[in-house]
């Protein structure tokens, strides 16, 4: 699971890990033998003893196959999350265990915590951050509600990373718009033109008819 750190919207308290799950940020399983470890998984018997597993009855090696069936589940659904988060992802995976009938202890729960604090002034850089986080916390073949819960508020992240990026290019078309109509305001007039010689003489002139003896129709000539 996906274990958020940092909010859009400012500190928050940390998300409350339950055993039972495993996502970005939550434990997984729940066994009175259970309990959080880094993610070593070191045997309590030397490995010349798992020829014991052969003494198990049928009902324990049904509990080891499905303990087996469960450790690599938990490892794969974490390490989806760490492949998709990158650089966001503060540390490795952590596990919570349980041991076996075999006397060996398997991952049955997991967490990743990931950075999901927005960029300081920087709503482009937000935006693919929390773009990142929501791939990374819906990695997994089966996303657990916790990683649901990331994905969503890494959305929600977006939507106000986008709404300020809207907010930037109006303020900018503005801006030029503004620039431009002082420009216009600050240009001089166009020159006027003034006809030459005396002033009062008129500027117009009409074009009058040819005289009627000037015209020639080319079926009149001889």
């Amino acid at each position: 699971m996906i274990d958020g750190i940092g909010n859009s919207l400012g500190t928050q308290p940390p998300v409350q890990r339950s055993a039972g799950t495993d996502s970005l940020g939550v434990a997984a399983g729940t066994d009175s033998r259970q309990r959080p470890e880094a993610a070593e998984d070191t045997p309590i018997r030397p490995p010349q003893q798992a020829s014991e597993d052969s003494r198990l009855d049928t009902e324990e090696l049904e509990q080891l196959r499905e303990l087996k069936r469960r450790d690599q589940e938990v490892r794969a659904h974490e390490r989806a999350h760490i492949s998709a988060g990158g650089q966001y992802v503060r540390g490795g995976a952590h596990y919570s265990y349980q041991y076996g009938p075999d006397g060996r202890r398997y991952a049955v729960g997991g967490e990743v915590s990931i950075d999901v604090a927005p960029v300081p002034n920087d709503p482009q850089a937000t935006l693919q951050k929390a773009q990142t986080i929501r791939r990374a916390a819906l990695a997994p073949a089966n996303p657990s509600g916790q990683d649901r819960a990331v994905a969503a508020q890494a959305q929600q992240m977006a939507i106000q990373a986008q709404a300020e990026l809207a907010r930037q290019r109006m303020e900018s078309i503005k801006a030029r718009e503004a620039g431009r109509a002082r420009i216009d305001d600050d240009a001089p007039a166009p020159p006027r033109l003034v006809p030459a010689g005396n002033p009062a003489a008129p500027t117009a002139v009409t074009l009058a008819e040819p005289p009627e003896a000037s015209s020639l129709n080319l079926d009149e000539v001889v």
